[in-house]
């Protein structure tokens, strides 16, 4: 098939499709041209049969568009569609997500979304519109992809479409049941998809986004790009996090073909001024890689703050500070002069904080600890409704019995599941927004497991009893309480214990890598002197001691 190009040079080149997945090209000698096709995914030149090869997938079908001097992305230049929705309940934000999902997904193969917004502004509710809409357009298959501690069918997700009365039922699957999916042949796709939780496609090499960027080839390739991607990061730890998201749901907008070249050339060069974009290097003042990203992905990412949206109330954060006895900080400082690894230090440091250690062969030996007795004590005042995280399963096992032994009923949730009672069960609220049951209830979570698509506003309190190593699920968890359909003031408890309690705190919220923490930066919080002015409990602890 011979087709003519204008950029980076007017001339004609012949295309061959193979069955391979492969286009064989033949083209004219020009140095500008071959820097095009290296460029290109699966680039390689056939020396014996002098023709250049690459992958037949979106980002090079969109790059050949261009050269042909067809915009594929003019899409996202488009002014929103104005579409009804079936509620009239829905607030102006959560219309604005409808429009800019089904605008961005509408009859453009190079078409999609993605909906940058922080957590409880109303995605899932935006999400469940785009999919009543898609539907009476007279499509029928829909899957809506999420973790799996937002897929259980009396949690999260699910829960949504029934509160809502949605009369469309999504094939709900996990990131990694889309894995094993794909791997088979003959798997009929969707005509619309739902990415939720889509910052955990990040890492372009998982697994994971390899599956859903091979789904998204598949449903483009039948010209089909209805894949609306939810992230609940509006403001991304490094600009590259968005480049796999962007490939799933526009692939090619950013011209750098893999997140190394984003990283090196960020904001300097875009696809289109006319056909490309182009801005000038910047002073070092101006450069605020984040902000530029946010230009050359516009028309694709729409992102939605709380704070410029919802107006919630207030939430206190509140740091309270256990006071270690000093036969717990000599158990501290065995570990710490006895340990090599600074991992291995500071999991057992917060293992030793939260009261308990593991003996040689695995096994828990409990303690005892002075942050249990604070943490139920907040719990005692935090009226009928709380959620507590704790970043061990030991810890949660321990949290759920003690809670129980206080006559609440809980409800679990972790890496082994759902246990105890439902969200539903722990929302359930009447007409005039009373809770139906005055019953005593309490998750009890991993801020993994139990940090993302969850909604807990029935309660007001919401007590960390300890962090696990993941920023991105300490950010997603503290919103479970904190967000639309919280009507009253709430708080946000930290219970630190030993120093290095407060040093994880502090990296997973100014998001930085514990692994990068040096022994000496243990040690040094451990003798670190204590501010006198935070809420201290005097409460002592018991010895553990290991046979």
């Amino acid at each position: 098939m011979k087709i003519s190009i204008v950029q980076p040079t007017k001339c004609d080149i012949y295309l061959e499709q193979n069955t391979a997945k492969t286009l064989k090209i033949i083209a004219p000698y020009n140095p500008f041209l071959i820097a095009e096709f290296q460029a290109m995914i699966g680039y390689r030149w056939d020396k014996e049969k002098r023709v250049t090869i690459i992958s037949d997938c979106p980002r090079n079908v969109s790059q050949l568009m261009m050269m042909k001097g067809i915009n594929p992305f003019n899409i996202f230049d488009k002014e929103l569609l104005n579409i009804t929705p079936n509620r009239n309940n829905l607030k102006p934000h959560q219309k604005l997500m409808l429009n800019h999902n089904i605008t961005r997904t509408n009859q453009s193969e190079m078409g999609g979304a993605l909906i940058a917004g922080d957590m409880g502004v109303g995605k899932t509710l935006a999400a469940i519109e785009t999919l009543e809409y898609w539907a009476s357009q007279g499509l029928k298959e829909f899957w809506y992809v999420a973790p799996k501690s937002a897929l259980h069918p009396f949690a999260g997700i699910p829960q949504e479409f029934k509160k809502w009365k949605s009369g469309v039922t999504p094939e709900f699957m996990t990131y990694e049941a889309i894995r094993t999916l794909v791997s088979k042949t003959n798997v009929l796709m969707p005509d619309g998809i739902i990415l939720d939780e889509s910052s955990l496609l990040k890492n372009p090499t998982t697994l994971r986004s390899q599956a859903i960027l091979g789904v998204s080839e598949q449903m483009r390739a039948k010209g089909n790009c209805r894949i609306v991607l939810l992230s609940g990061t509006p403001a991304p730890k490094d600009p590259t996090d968005w480049w796999h998201q962007s490939e799933v749901g526009a692939p090619g907008l950013l011209r750098e073909s893999n997140t190394t070249k984003l990283r090196s050339r960020l904001a300097v060069i875009e696809m289109r001024d006319g056909l490309h974009r182009t801005y000038p290097h910047l002073d070092e003042s101006q450069n605020d890689k984040v902000k530029l990203l946010y230009r050359r992905l516009a028309g694709f990412v729409l992102r939605i703050r709380a704070s410029e949206c919802l107006t919630l109330p207030p939430c206190t954060e509140i740091n309270h500070y256990i006071k270690p006895s000093q036969e717990l900080l000599r158990v501290a400082k065995s570990i710490s002069n006895n340990t090599t690894s600074t991992l291995e230090k500071l999991q057992k440091l917060r293992q030793l904080s939260d009261g308990f250690l593991y003996d040689e062969d695995k096994k828990t030996i409990w303690g005892g600890s002075a942050k249990m007795d604070a943490m139920k004590e907040w719990l005692e005042n935090s009226g009928n409704r709380c959620v507590i995280y704790a970043g061990y399963t030991a810890s949660i096992d321990k949290i759920c019995e003690e809670c129980e032994a206080l006559e609440w009923k809980v409800g679990r949730v972790d890496g082994r599941g759902w246990k105890g009672i439902t969200e539903a069960e722990f929302q359930a609220k009447d007409d005039e927004d009373n809770l139906i049951n005055d019953d005593k209830m309490v998750i009890v979570a991993h801020p993994k497991s139990g940090g993302m698509s969850l909604n807990f506003t029935a309660s007001n309190t919401l007590i960390y009893y300890s962090n696990d190593f993941d920023g991105q699920a300490r950010m997603q968890s503290s919103k479970r309480v904190d967000r639309l359909g919280q009507t009253r003031a709430n708080k946000i408890i930290n219970l630190l214990h030993l120093p290095t309690d407060e040093l994880i705190l502090n990296n997973l919220k100014n998001k930085k890598d514990l692994q990068s923490l040096s022994l000496n930066d243990l040690d040094e919080y451990l003798s670190k002197p204590k501010d006198e002015s935070i809420i201290e409990s005097e409460v002592k602890d018991e010895l553990i001691v290991i046979p």
